[in-house]
C-alpha cells in the first residue's frame, strides 16, 4: 500500500481572508493530513499568519482576482490521494467532519457532493450540492473563475452539510447585491483569459478545449459566440439550480443563491462582446 493512500490534502485558494479562514482551519483540523494554501497576490492582512499557526504549506502566486486559475497549481502542490477543495468561508459540519475518513476508504467512489449549506436571518437553504472531494487520480480541473473541478471516475452525492459563511449579511438582497459585485469582477477576469490565447489556461490533468472535459462545450460557445451564450448559458444556469436542484424550495433566499453562477456566465458574456465588437 502506497504511504500516501486514502490520506486527504485539503486545498484552499484564497485572497486577504483573515475574517474567515481560522474558522475554516478549525474545521479541517484533525480530519486533513495536510492544508495546502494559495495566497492570490501579495498578502496585506493577517491570513498567512493564521495559516501558519495550523502548519499549512503556503504559496504566494502572481495576483488575478480570481481562485479558479490558481486551482491547478495548488492541487499540484497536493500530496496525497485525495484532495478536500474547500475557500476559506466554508466549513466542514461535524457530520461531514466524522465520517471524512469513512467517505475516502471506500473503492469504489471517486468524488463526493455534499450539501452546500447558506443561512441567513434564520433561514436556510441547502438546495445547492457541490462537488468537493476527489480521489486526486481521477480529477481534472480547467483555471476559469467558477468552473468546479470534476472526476472521471464516480461521482455520489452524500447527505452531509459542508456550510457556507453567510453571517455578514442580513438579508438575501443584501447576499445578492454582493454576488452582482463579485460576479461582475469574476466575469472580466473570465473573458480575459477566455479571449487570450487558450494555451494561458492553467489546467489540472487535463487538456483545454477538449471533448473529455464537460465544460469545454460551453466555454468554447462563450468564446466564440458570446452573444448566443448570453442568450443561453445564463438562463440554463439558473433553472438548473433553482429548479433542477430545487431552490425554489428555499424562498427567496434559494432564489439568490440560483443567480450566483448565471450572474457570473451573463457578465462573461458581456465583456466577451465588448472586446468582440469594440
Amino acid at each position: 500500500m502506497k504511504e500516501s493512500q486514502n490520506r486527504i490534502s485539503a486545498c484552499l485558494v484564497v485572497y486577504n481572508e483573515e475574517k474567515k479562514i481560522e474558522a475554516c482551519l478549525k474545521s479541517l483540523q484533525g480530519f486533513v493530513d495536510e492544508i495546502v494554501v494559495v495566497h492570490d497576490g501579495p498578502c496585506a492582512d493577517s491570513t498567512l499568519s493564521i495559516c501558519t499557526k495550523y502548519n499549512c504549506r503556503i504559496f504566494i502566486k502572481n495576483h488575478i482576482g480570481d481562485a479558479e486559475p490558481h486551482r491547478p497549481f495548488a492541487l499540484q502542490q497536493c500530496q496525497f490521494d485525495w484532495v478536500l477543495q474547500i475557500d476559506a468561508d466554508e466549513r466542514l459540519s461535524p457530520e461531514l467532519q466524522a465520517n471524512l475518513r469513512t467517505l475516502v476508504n471506500n473503492p469504489s467512489i471517486d468524488a463526493y457532493a455534499f450539501n452546500w449549506i447558506a443561512t441567513i436571518n434564520n433561514k436556510k437553504s441547502k438546495s445547492l450540492k457541490k462537488v468537493v472531494l476527489f480521489r486526486k487520480e481521477k480529477m481534472y480541473a480547467i483555471g476559469l473563475p467558477h468552473i468546479i473541478a470534476e472526476t472521471r471516475g464516480v461521482l455520489k452525492y452524500i447527505d452531509f452539510d459542508l456550510t457556507h459563511d453567510t453571517s455578514e449579511f442580513d438579508s438575501p438582497t443584501n447576499l445578492l447585491r454582493k454576488y452582482i459585485t463579485k460576479d461582475r469582477k469574476w466575469g472580466i477576469v473570465s473573458a480575459s483569459l477566455l479571449w487570450g490565447p487558450i494555451e494561458n489556461i492553467s489546467v489540472f490533468k487535463c487538456t483545454f478545449p477538449s471533448s473529455e472535459t464537460k465544460q469545454s462545450t460551453k466555454l468554447m460557445l462563450m468564446r466564440n459566440h458570446p452573444l448566443i451564450a448570453l442568450c443561453i448559458v445564463p438562463l440554463y444556469s439558473f433553472l438548473y439550480g433553482y429548479i433542477r436542484q430545487g431552490g425554489f424550495r428555499y424562498g427567496y433566499l434559494g432564489f439568490v443563491l440560483s443567480c450566483h453562477t448565471p450572474l457570473h456566465a451573463f457578465y462573461t458574456c458581456y465583456f466577451l462582446l465588448k472586446r468582440k465588437f469594440v
